[in-house]
C-alpha cells in the first residue's frame, strides 16, 4: 500500500531538512530520502540516502554558519516547490555565500525520492 503524505505533512518535512541544514546533522538530513532517491544541486547528484548522508556529513565538516529563510513552500499532490534564501561560511577561507534557491521536490510513499536544487548566487537577496 503506498504512503501518502498530507500537504502540512510535507511543507514539516521540508522545514526539517532545512533545520537539518543549518545544524549540520547529515543524519537527519538524509533521514526523509527514500534508499533510491536523487538529490541533485547544480554539478552533482547524489544518489541513495547513504551517498545523500555522506555528502551532507562532508559539507557539515568545511562550512559553517548555515543559514536558511525558507520564503515559500507550495505542495501539490505529491510533488513540493520550495524557495529560500541559504547562506554559509567556508570554515577554511571564511568565505560567506549567499544565494537564492528554488527547489523541486517529490515525494512517493511517505519519502523524498527526488530532490532538485536551482541555486542562483549571482543575484541574492540579502536575508
Amino acid at each position: 500500500m503506498s504512503i501518502s503524505l498530507s500537504s502540512d505533512a510535507i511543507r514539516t518535512t521540508i522545514r526539517q531538512v532545512a533545520s537539518a541544514w543549518e545544524a549540520g546533522d547529515a543524519e537527519a538530513i538524509a533521514s526523509p530520502f527514500a534508499d533510491d532517491a536523487e538529490f541533485i544541486v547544480p554539478g552533482s547528484c547524489w544518489r541513495g540516502r547513504e551517498e545523500i548522508r555522506q555528502e551532507a556529513a562532508k559539507f557539515a565538516q568545511t562550512h559553517t554558519e548555515v543559514k536558511i529563510t525558507i520564503k515559500l513552500i507550495v505542495v501539490e499532490g505529491n510533488l513540493a516547490f520550495a524557495e529560500w534564501d541559504w547562506q554559509d561560511v567556508e570554515k577554511q577561507s571564511g568565505k560567506r555565500t549567499l544565494a537564492e534557491d528554488a527547489i523541486a521536490v517529490e515525494f512517493r510513499d511517505g519519502k523524498i525520492i527526488r530532490w532538485r536544487e536551482y541555486i542562483d548566487t549571482d543575484t541574492p537577496t540579502p536575508a
